[in-house]
């Protein structure tokens, strides 16, 4: 998981960095819909980094984004996905309690440091390596992505354009992407 770190380093002249973490989620509930997946859940606590950078950045600019990546070391596939993040109410963190997040929390969901990241995924890059064969089939390895402009809306197969290089070697790109709607 990625977030927008506090402060930035003013040396590399960037005003904010990207903070990256292992984490474990909350197990997905089966979905069979494309309007299914619409938020991820991810225990935290109140002392964390990523807990200060959510709320910091939801009070500073109104919201906060993040990425999150699957990754099957097996068939060397992913799923990267992008989107917006909140800081779930403790009666919705109890709520979504996940048993296995027991040892990190020592009196469950009642530890008084635990709460959860809310994640609202409206970006999604699939790839299945060469065992899952879930790819783009691209010559620049761009992998097959989805899009949705809001939680209401489905999933849309983003098609981006081709790139390559010209005889004289210059990057050339197709024409802008486009975008297929995936319908039920």
């Amino acid at each position: 998981m990625s977030t927008h770190a506090i402060g930035g380093s003013a040396a590399m002249g960037a005003p904010y960095e990207i903070n990256s973490r292992i984490v474990e989620s909350r197990p997905l509930e089966n979905f069979t819909d494309i309007h299914d997946l619409k938020v991820i859940y991810i225990d935290t606590n109140k002392w964390s980094r990523k807990y200060k950078e959510i709320l910091e950045a939801k009070q500073k600019y109104g919201s906060a984004r993040m990425s999150l990546m699957y990754f099957d070391a097996k068939s060397y596939g992913y799923v990267s996905l992008r989107g917006s993040a909140s800081i779930a109410s403790d009666e919705e963190a109890k709520a979504v309690w996940y048993e296995p997040w027991k040892a990190f929390y020592p009196q469950g969901k009642d530890t008084p440091f635990y709460c959860v990241v809310k994640f609202f995924p409206d970006w999604l890059e699939i790839s299945g390596g060469p065992r899952e064969k879930v790819d783009s089939n691209r010559t620049d390895w761009l992998p097959v992505s989805l899009q949705r402009p809001s939680l209401q809306s489905p999933w849309r197969i983003v098609v981006h354009p081709e790139t390559g290089l010209s005889e004289e070697g210059e990057l050339e790109q197709s024409p802008e992407a486009s975008l297929l709607t995936i319908h039920a």
